[in-house]
């Protein structure tokens, strides 16, 4: 059965993607990607605008059979991301998708392509790799089937996992002696309104430290943070990003937020009604979120983690959680995964897929 594919007009891609993404992939479960999409389309924001974007028609004979687009930021230029597609279970139209990719990485002078992140790890990684749970809070969910084809096309995976720890003695296990030596030598704050500004620049700086050597991120700037945190500061709560300090100097963060998700219903999309929600339903909510958590590599091994999650306890001990869960850790990150198994239990599984490219040897 032919395919092919068909590059879209700037002015047509919202309308086109928006049809295709969400009409058939968020009715099932609730909808994180629509302000996603409107950031990259639209073209306004610091982080859209260095990003280069080229959607297509997916179509078999004559039909509209899906969707796709690819991204190339100007700070990961080596790769082209497959990313944004909608299509039926089909594994040929994987491959089509796949060899304009390669097209592309030609093009491009690119030599690696990665599925399963939407333009950048800030703003979601992983598809969906088992149906069942309900993603939490800002969680994408991508239709199973897809980590299946792109496996099958020689793509290397890359495992992904939340976990979930019990809360329901709102207890954390430091005892006191080992608090107030730990407390001695570095300090913990939380972000607040006065501070904003200057926080969400040492986000940024911490960020990109932490993260360096992470397999998929690369360097952001605070200006492209600001514009993320845009709309999620208005879930954020009291405490909801602190930082670890050595005399002073940001060397860690940690950054959680209660997972509103459970307010928002099958298709809702995020949006003024969920912030109603929140204000109204606030207590409703049983699990917060650990999103990011990372220190600086000279401060690792040092039990800087466990202070941080040590004061975001503090913050959530008299709410009526019964649960936390975490955001995506890389299967191989054993510092992290390894804390997560010893405090927690796997909770659900993403994938990453990665094909790199010898010059020349797909043409």
């Amino acid at each position: 059965m032919l395919k092919s594919l068909h590059l879209l007009y700037q002015k047509s891609v919202s309308k086109s993607v928006f049809s295709m993404v969400l009409t058939s992939f968020s009715k099932p479960y609730i909808d994180y990607s629509t302000p996603i999409l409107k950031e990259i389309f639209a073209r306004k924001t610091p982080f859209s605008r260095r990003l280069k974007q080229l959607t297509y028609r997916i179509e078999d004979a004559g039909q509209c059979a899906g969707v796709v687009t690819y991204l190339i930021h100007e700070n990961y230029a080596q790769v082209v991301q497959i990313a944004f597609f909608e299509y039926g279970d089909h594994p040929e139209i994987a491959r089509e998708i796949v060899e304009m990719a390669k097209t592309l990485c030609d093009r491009m002078g690119a030599s690696e392509i990665v599925v399963g992140m939407n333009g950048h790890v800030n703003y979601g990684l992983g598809l969906t790799l088992e149906q069942g749970h309900r993603p939490t809070f800002g969680a994408m969910y991508t239709k199973p089937y897809y980590s299946d084809h792109f496996r099958g096309l020689g793509f290397e995976e890359t495992r992904l996992i939340s976990y979930e720890y019990p809360w329901q003695d709102h207890a954390f296990p430091l005892n006191d002696r080992w608090r107030n030596r730990f407390y001695q030598r570095y300090q913990f704050r939380a972000m607040t309104k006065a501070t904003y500004d200057q926080d969400l620049i040492h986000y940024t700086a911490l960020n990109n430290q932490c993260f360096g050597d992470h397999k998929f991120y690369f360097q952001r700037t605070a200006e492209e943070d600001r514009s993320l945190f845009q709309d999620l500061k208005f879930f954020l709560e009291e405490g909801s990003l602190i930082f670890a300090e050595k005399e002073g100097v940001p060397i860690g963060f940690l950054l959680w937020y209660p997972d509103w998700g459970e307010l928002m219903a099958r298709g809702e999309t995020l949006s003024p009604l969920t912030y109603l929600k929140k204000k109204l339903y606030k207590r409703k909510v049983k699990t917060f979120k650990l999103v990011e958590w990372a220190v600086l590599p000279k401060y690792r091994q040092r039990g800087i983690p466990v202070g941080l999650l040590a004061a975001c306890f503090e913050y959530v001990k008299d709410q009526p959680y019964s649960r936390c869960k975490t955001s995506w850790i890389l299967e191989d990150n054993l510092d992290s995964s390894g804390f997560g198994l010893k405090w927690a239990k796997p909770y659900e599984a993403f994938g990453v897929y990665s094909l790199r490219l010898n010059r020349g040897a797909h043409e």
